[in-house]
């Protein structure tokens, strides 16, 4: 084979790699289908609510749990955004979650605290919306929380309530004028409390927002800050020449949550696994809630192993510990099937091609463009 072929079958390979989850082929008229609709019955609010629920590409064919992004004012364009940044993960930079809209029945009654609605609204999310996700949905214990103007206002209200609700919180434009004094006294019952949590909340505004909003947050920020004493981890962005609800306030509040999520690319090409693993444990103990390393990474470890540095034995160690924390990855279980092959361990190379073949059935992936999956067809077919 020339070196011109085999490079062209390098550069196919690393496109598949990085095109495995997205949809192989459409038809014209078919649907686009950014998400479902469910009807949920509260008892506790005595009415219907309407979720919209987007999930993760390649949902449906894994069996690994997500955490879960709860977006209040919840509509298709709300909808639509939070999964356009929520998959940012894609390069690595937060993790694949579910995404929950909670579309409004009565706003300003469940959004702006003081009342009797906000507490019924808090209750819904929490004893009730919560279970139904977790029943109907492969949700793990994490989860977070996004609402903008008066919707960023309960967020806050939220948070202050009981800072265990939710993982990490994210508030645009949060209308706090509305019940500065309310919101001021319950910053100061949570500063009284001898409690310490590890929790992540992230503000965001802009300078040509209603004066309002500035204004009360000029008050009340100060108090937020105190509470980095009891362990929470506080980041406000004032956006220069943004109005009220700054362009892109999610997607900013989500790479700020998880900065230090993205494994540095220096570190792949200069350390291992154990240097990997070593590096989430610490960035658990950091958010305060364990987290795995994201399958993107792993998988480019172990690429550069054996497509790279030929060092099939690391790269199979790497593959392994990829398939035990996502048991389905049909890229990790084609290349684990190839570096066993390059190994000469034909008995777990066979096994991982036919678990590759009904991982290909099951999701109808195209081939893998690689020699060796032609090789070992010959070999085991």
């Amino acid at each position: 084979m020339n070196r011109q072929f085999k490079s062209t079958i390098l550069v196919v390979a690393l496109l598949w790699l990085s095109a495995v989850s997205l949809v192989t082929a459409q038809s014209n008229s078919d649907p686009i289908v950014v998400g479902k609709y469910v009807k949920l019955f509260s008892t506790i609010l005595k009415e219907e609510r309407t979720l919209l629920i987007g999930l993760p590409e390649g949902y449906e064919n894994s069996s690994q749990p997500y955490p879960v992004l709860y977006v209040l004012d919840g509509d298709v364009g709300y909808l639509i955004d939070a999964l356009a940044a929520a998959r940012i993960s894609a390069s690595g930079y937060c993790q694949e979650m579910i995404v929950v809209a909670i579309a409004n029945t009565s706003r300003n009654r469940d959004m702006i605290p003081g009342g009797d609605g906000d507490q019924k609204f808090l209750k819904f999310i929490t004893e009730e919306l919560f279970p139904f996700v977790r029943k109907e949905f492969r949700a793990d214990e994490q989860r977070f929380l996004y609402g903008a103007s008066n919707a960023g206002l309960f967020v806050l209200f939220s948070f202050l309530e009981n800072p265990d609700h939710f993982s990490g919180y994210i508030a645009s434009s949060p209308t706090i004028c509305w019940r500065k004094e309310f919101m001021m006294n319950k910053a100061k019952e949570l500063l009284a409390k001898n409690i310490s949590f590890n929790k992540f909340l992230y503000i965001i505004y802009g300078d040509k927002d209603f004066k309002e909003v500035p204004d009360a947050l000029a008050v009340f920020l100060p108090l937020l800050e105190e509470l980095q004493s009891k362990g929470l981890r506080l980041n406000t962005k004032f956006l220069p020449a943004e109005v009220h609800v700054p362009l892109g306030s999610l997607q900013f509040g989500l790479m700020s949550m998880f900065e230090g999520y993205n494994y540095p690319d220096e570190k792949r090409k200069t350390a291992g696994l154990h240097a990997l693993k070593a590096y989430y444990d610490d960035y658990s103990k950091k958010v305060g809630y364990t987290v795995k390393p994201p399958q993107t990474t792993i998988s480019r470890l172990g690429q550069w192993l054996l497509l790279e540095k030929k060092n099939f034995k690391e790269a199979i160690a790497v593959f392994e510990y990829a398939l035990q924390l996502y048991p389905d990855d049909f890229a990790c279980t084609t290349l684990l099937a190839i570096g066993y092959f390059n190994d000469q361990a034909l008995e777990p190379a066979r096994k991982y091609y036919f678990k590759t073949k009904e991982i290909m059935k099951r999701s109808k992936d195209m081939e893998p463009p690689f020699t060796e999956w032609q090789e070992m067809k010959k070999e085991f077919e």
